[in-house]
């Protein structure tokens, strides 16, 4: 399975009318080289979860579903790194695998990634994005949960005007 990422401009008028979703929460209570540890709520079920990372890159994860109460109880731990977000099931082509739209909310208002899960090589080297992906951010660590719980809409502007200038505008992902 191959995974590719790409930043959506929010302006674009998409129907999410009968679509799928589902709203996530993280928010993370340690983090450390080569362990993360966070609080997910997904519709509204609370997950502990820790992640894990060897020195060659692999990761493990283990999770265990917690109570309201405990989830609450662990609410002061927290390291002022936190998501929000929406994800929609978005048809993108009848040949992905997978793909779901993010659109996020709070500090990253306006934000929007396309991820696809393509079934092989083949695939991925022939899959078009569709014309509402302003750019690919498939290997660019800005764009990982983790970075992106630590930013805002002024850290992520920065960085589209630095790293993608040419590319697009700053006017193609913000809206005025």
């Amino acid at each position: 399975m191959i995974k590719k990422e790409y930043l959506v401009n929010p302006s674009t008028w998409l129907d999410f009318k009968g679509l799928i979703f589902t709203h996530h929460e993280r928010y993370y209570l340690s983090i450390e080289k080569d362990k993360q540890l966070y609080l997910d709520l997904f519709n509204k079920k609370w997950t502990l979860r820790k992640l894990t990372i060897d020195k060659d890159g692999n990761k493990t994860y283990k999770h265990k579903d917690i109570t309201e109460d405990n989830a609450k109880a662990l609410m002061p731990e927290i390291i002022n790194n936190s998501l929000k977000y929406n994800e929609f099931r978005f048809p993108v082509q009848s040949k992905c695998a997978d793909s779901r739209l993010q659109v996020y909310s709070g500090n990253l208002n306006h934000l929007m990634l396309l991820k696809v899960k393509l079934e092989d090589e083949n695939q991925a080297q022939n899959f078009i994005p569709p014309s509402y992906c302003l750019c690919e951010v498939t290997d660019d660590p800005y764009f990982s949960q983790l970075s992106l719980s630590s930013k805002d809409y002024i850290h992520i502007q920065k960085h589209v005007n630095r790293c993608y200038k040419g590319k697009i505008t700053p006017s193609d992902f913000f809206e005025q």
